[in-house]
């Protein structure tokens, strides 16, 4: 009786050990799926993270992209100091449009802006409208050498001796410059690359009433629209 007894607790004892074994192996295998699940829902939102990130990216960036160069506005009055015989001058220049060449500038109150024919305006000297800037705003597909040769043609008619022009202003560094005289008249031309349009600038001056420096300040200002 004894014996048998011991028997059926050996069998209860037994039994509960591979059940809690089992449950233990059911509790490791639960644990590490859950883990697993985890790991790759982590990983989910990580990249949906890094995708959201880059479309912000993109968008920033393409925004910046289509941001118009010269959309700032300008104000109505700007002060402009030059030398005019020697002598140092600042005055408050006005801004001013032309829509036929989509440009403005600033003009100062002893000049005059106006337009000279199709897609060429000129800046006169009021007192002396022999006196005066051409301004011209030609188009990227504009051949450059052509223009150079036009330009030096048109020049030899002052004179056939056509120099390169010396000391010029920091802006006009990267321009082409060249310069006639015939003992009266001093005639310059520049043609600058803006990248997206050529700029041609024709300066009449006399020998004894030169006014290079007010003209180049006011054509310093000068923004073209895109």
């Amino acid at each position: 009786m004894r014996k048998q007894l011991w028997c059926s607790i050996s069998i209860l004892l037994i039994l509960a050990g591979c059940g809690t074994a089992e449950t233990t192996e059911e509790s490791n295998s639960n644990t590490e799926t859950e883990i697993n699940q985890n790991e790759i829902k982590s990983e989910h939102d990580s990249e949906a993270s890094g995708a959201h990130t880059s479309d912000d990216t993109h968008e920033s960036e393409q925004k910046e992209a289509d941001t118009p160069v010269n959309d700032s506005p300008r104000n109505e009055d700007q002060s402009i100091s030059y030398t005019i015989d020697g002598q140092a001058q600042t005055e408050l220049a006005t801004l001013q449009t032309q829509s036929s060449q989509n440009y403005s500038m600033y003009v100062l109150p002893n000049y005059e802006l106006t337009a000279e024919e199709p897609h060429k305006d000129i800046v006169f000297f009021k007192e002396n409208a022999s006196v005066f800037m051409r301004i011209e705003i030609l188009p990227m597909d504009t051949n450059e050498q052509d223009l150079v040769e036009n330009t030096k043609a048109q020049l030899k008619v002052v004179s056939e001796d056509i120099q390169e022009t010396k000391d010029d202003p920091e802006w006009l560094q990267t321009a082409k410059g060249f310069t006639v005289s015939n003992g009266e008249d001093i005639v310059t031309s520049y043609i600058i690359n803006n990248n997206h349009s050529f700029l041609k600038l024709s300066l009449y001056n006399k020998t004894s009433e030169n006014h290079t420096d007010p003209l180049l300040k006011m054509a310093e200002t000068i923004v073209i629209s895109e």
